[in-house]
């Protein structure tokens, strides 16, 4: 099994998952890339992340849909999920906390963000001994 923080990007958009990517490249994380709910979901089923960014717009469901399953599932309910709003969507980031999620970003992201969104949750984990995100 790999010592390696697993992290779940949940995007339809290759270009935001490359860039949420590109702001984790240093860090010891492994990534796992789903493109809508039921690629969370099968991802979840096998392996359990330690974070999920997930986009308020996932495709079929929508991200604050596919939020709420997992948050209502016993099992996978402790998971941290920040979802990732729109800019123009003003009630997106409210829709959002309604949905279960433990925080939210709004676009257009940008690393220090990012990493410190996600580290906040890392380091609740108590596992501070390889601090994974930092800017």
């Amino acid at each position: 099994m790999s010592s390696k923080l697993q992290i779940i990007l949940a995007d339809d958009s290759k270009f935001f998952r490359a860039i949420e990517s590109k702001f984790l490249q240093k860090a010891p994380v492994e990534i796992l890339e789903a493109t809508n709910c039921a690629e969370v979901h099968a991802i979840i089923r096998n392996q359990r992340p330690a974070l999920i960014y997930m986009s308020f717009t996932l495709p079929e469901e929508g991200g604050d849909k596919c939020c709420r399953e997992i948050k209502k599932d016993p099992a996978t309910g402790s998971i941290p999920i920040i979802m990732v709003c729109d800019q123009d969507a003003k009630t997106q980031p409210e829709e959002a906390k309604q949905s279960g999620c433990d925080a939210t970003l709004v676009k257009p992201l940008d690393r220090y963000s990012f990493c410190r969104r996600g580290g906040s949750f890392w380091m609740a984990s108590g596992n501070i001994a390889n601090p994974v995100f930092s800017a």
